[in-house]
């Protein structure tokens, strides 16, 4: 089916994306508002994607998802592995609703990454979006 006709709330509410060029909030909002900036994820929910990913120590020594967060102190790399976050977390709050599956768009995610973070991140992307196209 053409996406043109697919209303485009169910088309946004379908796709999950994470791009190599990551955006994020001002300085001064909060690590957990840059990860998911409606609150709809708890913490738990933060914190346990954070692991998954490798960045839940180096977050809680900068005063946990609650604190201020700054993009320029993090490597490209690190920056990715947040859209990877983002996206994991994205899954999380649409499974808790009931939500299933979808279109899950990757653009170069893990190419400022080394080569154990990138497998890491595959192995991620293939358990967390089963289902996904």
């Amino acid at each position: 089916m053409p996406a043109n006709r697919i209303d485009r709330y169910t088309l946004r509410r379908r796709i999950i994306a994470a791009s190599q060029d990551a955006v994020f909030l001002p300085d001064g909002s909060t690590v957990r508002e840059n990860l998911y900036p409606f609150r709809v994820a708890d913490e738990a929910e933060c914190l346990s994607v954070l692991e998954q990913v490798g960045l839940r120590a180096g977050v809680q020594e900068r005063g946990g998802i609650d604190a201020n967060f700054t993009a320029e102190s993090l490597s490209q790399g690190r920056k990715q592995l947040l859209c990877l976050v983002r996206a994991v977390l994205r899954q999380c709050v649409k499974s808790r609703n009931g939500t299933n599956g979808g279109i899950l768009l990757l653009d170069e995610v893990s190419s400022s990454v080394d080569q154990a973070t990138d497998i890491a991140m595959q192995d991620i992307i293939r358990r967390e979006f089963d289902g996904y196209s």
